[in-house]
Formats: C-alpha cells, sequence, structure tokens
C-alpha cells in the first residue's frame, strides 16, 4: 500500500503573511519543489457550500485562498494557468447566476481581481467512473477539474449551520 504524506498546521488567524509562511512550511514538508507548479493547469477547489460571506466561517476563506495563490506565483506558477473552481452545495443552484452571487458574497470575486487568477463558470459536468467502486460506480465532476494538471484542495473545518 502507498502511504500518502498529510501535512496539518494550525494558524491562529488569517494573515496573509502569517499563512504564507506556513504554506512554505508545508510545501517544504511534504517535499515539494521551486518549479513544480510551473507550467501545470491549477485548479484551486475551495469549499463553496453557500453563498455566505467570510465571517460566517462557511465556506474557505479568502485571504486564505489568496495566500495560496500568492504563494504558487512565488513558486513558478503563472495566473493564467489557475482556475478557482468549485460546485455549490444544493442551497446554490451551480449556473452562472448561481456562481456570480456566490463568488460575491464569498469575497472571491474580490480575491481574483486582486491576483488576476480566474474564477470559473464553466458549468459542465462528466460523468466519471469510480475505479473498484463498490456502492458508486459513477461521479458527476466538473469540467475545470477533469482538466486540470494538479488540483489544490483548499478545505476547511466549517459549520453547515450558519446561524450558530
Amino acid at each position: 500500500m502507498d502511504k500518502k504524506k498529510v501535512c496539518v498546521k494550525r494558524c491562529s488567524g488569517y494573515d496573509k503573511e502569517k499563512i504564507k509562511t506556513l504554506l512554505c512550511t508545508v510545501l517544504k514538508e511534504l517535499g515539494i519543489k521551486n518549479g513544480f507548479f510551473k507550467s501545470k493547469k491549477i485548479v484551486l477547489k475551495p469549499n463553496l457550500l453557500s453563498d455566505n460571506p467570510p465571517e460566517k466561517a462557511v465556506t474557505t476563506h479568502p485571504v486564505f485562498i489568496e495566500a495560496v495563490i500568492d504563494l504558487l506565483l512565488e513558486k513558478g506558477a503563472r495566473k493564467d494557468d489557475m482556475v478557482i473552481a468549485d460546485s455549490p452545495g444544493i442551497v446554490v443552484q451551480y449556473n452562472q447566476k448561481g456562481l456570480q452571487k456566490t463568488y460575491a458574497k464569498t469575497g472571491l470575486l474580490e480575491v481574483s481581481e486582486k491576483t488576476g487568477v480566474a474564477l470559473n463558470y464553466d458549468t459542465g459536468m462528466r460523468l466519471t467512473p469510480v475505479k473498484d467502486g463498490k456502492v458508486v460506480k459513477n461521479l458527476e465532476i466538473i469540467e475545470p477539474v477533469l482538466e486540470a494538471d494538479i488540483l489544490i484542495n483548499l478545505p476547511k473545518f466549517k459549520t453547515h449551520n450558519p446561524g450558530r
């Protein structure tokens, strides 16, 4: 069985420079070298559960995503080779209007404008077989993920109840 390496770091807030410092440590511990991201199509996949603002702690915080983008650019990635993409939860329709509303409310529209990294508006999906799936035999996966060389999942510990 192949062992996969996982690195977890605690960050006490959303200070972009502190986040970048921790991310540099993570890349080093994972053995990812400078130039690894060069000339690769990269999808940054935040959790876009719904169209709530960052202070509700429902979606991946935009400062975290901006810190990841800054670091990737420093490590050789090109902004034109990156896209921020996710299919929001059932609360938000996966269409142009739903994505626009979600990106605006979650702060990702501002991140895109600031960094030059595109937001995904391609709502295409492909039914993809799950190799050796016991219960789930196929999954619908969004097109940008299927076309990427690198998928960087940007999850967070979060609540699914924004009222709490």
